[in-house]
């Protein structure tokens, strides 16, 4: 998302993409990786998502590594006979919305407590707090 401020974003079109960008800081290729594993229709692994997006296996597997961690993307070993591998699907939407909703209440709060704490007076040139 390239908005510069609150009121910006409220007034511009917001995707998914865009939005997990917004919530958790997600970079171009975690985006790219995102929508590739959305448009699946089986569970991918990171040679076809690579494959799909023209880029190295490990730079794909950092991206799915960061969506492991954030709890956006599930990931499931399989075992082979040549050892094992790893499949990638998104969480359920409503999962992910929910974790997204509960990041949202926890940083209302925190920039509530802050935004009332502002010391606005005509004194200084920066606002403060108390």
């Amino acid at each position: 998302m390239t908005t510069t401020s609150i009121r910006e974003g409220l007034s511009t079109d917001v995707h998914t993409p865009e939005l997990l960008d917004c919530v958790y800081g997600l970079n171009d290729r975690d985006k790219a990786v995102f929508q590739a594993i959305h448009r699946a229709t089986k569970e991918c692994t990171a040679d076809e998502i690579a494959a799909q997006l023209g880029c190295d296996r490990s730079t794909a597997h950092r991206s799915l590594s960061r969506l492991v961690e954030l709890d956006i993307v599930i990931q499931r070993r399989v075992e082979s006979k040549h050892g094992y591998y790893y499949e990638y699907r998104l969480r359920e939407p409503e999962e992910i919305a929910h974790d997204m909703q509960a990041l949202l209440n926890d940083w209302y709060s925190v920039t509530d407590q802050l935004i009332r704490q502002c010391d606005f007076s005509t004194e200084g040139s920066s606002i403060s707090q108390k």
